[in-house]
């Protein structure tokens, strides 16, 4: 059996030779006892402004199944994820962060647990709170808006994954700069599961993902796999029109019944500018798709790869 281990990097120069060693150790523990055969490593260096690209590729002088792959900007860590995965040749595939926080210690039990419960994924879910309030909430936000888009074990997802092979062709097929790994994988199997892993504390830099970019990456992964936007807009617009008309069968009435002039200037001042608000948010959500449609149209990557340098044979 082959093991693909994918890691996209992001300003991780100071970690990278840690992360190799202790793979190192893992993976030759998994070859002498017979669990697997042979395994890679790929690196995908997302755009790193710093030596990350320097300090793989001098990594892989002395790592011969090390893969690196050098994306030409920055696209983010799930476009990053998707060139690895499209890339990787193994039985099972395993992602991980480049920070340290996800222990490589731990790869052997993921393994275990995809056995053991018959799964086609396992989440390594943290035994601990790892990230301060403001991340926590807005990680927990996230994970409850893929358990409404209907993903297996949305509440338990994490950047530390396990899978087999047969997923790995519906990654061939996302053609959209919008990616969501979670997401595709909910797609192919409901056999998810997860197993539990000790997750550290980030010993360098701090992590990329903040509130803003969390709340940027919820509204990408919900108008880009789902029509649940959609879905509220016409619901919010059925519930208005369905108010304005009782609105306006009490107005008759009172003026039929007390004669009553047309006042209430600040009235139809809040009303015309509450439905402005319905109809301007409906065209919105309509906007992000047919913009999220006219992207897709005029061909632009989920990624672009500058370099792949590989000593496989």
């Amino acid at each position: 059996m082959m093991l693909s281990i994918v890691v996209p990097c992001y300003r991780s120069a100071l970690t990278l030779a840690t992360l190799v060693q202790r793979l190192d150790v893992v993976t030759q523990n998994l070859v002498h006892s017979g669990i697997i055969q042979r395994c890679e490593y790929i690196f995908v260096i997302d755009g790193s402004p710093d030596e990350t690209a320097n300090v793989a590729r001098e990594l892989q002088a002395e790592t011969p199944f090390l893969e690196v792959i050098e994306l030409s900007r920055n696209f983010g860590q799930h476009n990053a994820l998707l060139a690895g995965i499209t890339a990787s040749t193994g039985d099972i595939i395993i992602t991980m962060d480049d920070d340290l926080q996800h222990s490589p210690e731990d790869i052997p039990a993921m393994i275990a647990s995809l056995e053991s419960k018959n799964a086609d994924v396992i989440y390594g879910v943290s035994t601990r709170e790892e990230h301060g309030f403001v991340r926590s909430l807005s990680s927990r936000l996230a994970k409850a808006m893929f358990k409404t888009l209907g993903v297996t074990h949305g509440g338990d997802i994490s950047a530390f994954r396990a899978f087999t092979r047969e997923l790995v062709p519906l990654f061939n097929n996302v053609q959209s700069p919008v990616v969501s790994v979670d997401v595709v994988l909910s797609w192919g199997t409901k056999r998810i599961s997860t197993c539990p892993v000790d997750m550290k504390l980030r010993e360098t830099g701090s992590s990329g993902y903040n509130l803003i970019s969390l709340s940027k990456y919820m509204m990408n992964v919900v108008l880009g796999f789902s029509t649940f936007p959609l879905k509220l807009a016409t619901w919010v617009g059925a519930i208005s029109s369905l108010l304005a008309l009782i609105f306006g069968v009490y107005t008759l009435v009172m003026y039929f019944a007390q004669g009553i002039s047309t006042e209430g200037f600040t009235t139809i001042a809040i009303l015309i500018a509450f439905f402005g608000g319905v109809q301007l948010f409906s065209m919105g959500v309509l906007g992000e798709y047919l913009g999220r449609i006219f992207m897709k149209q005029i061909g632009q990557p989920p990624y672009n790869i500058r370099s792949v340098s590989s000593q496989k044979s």
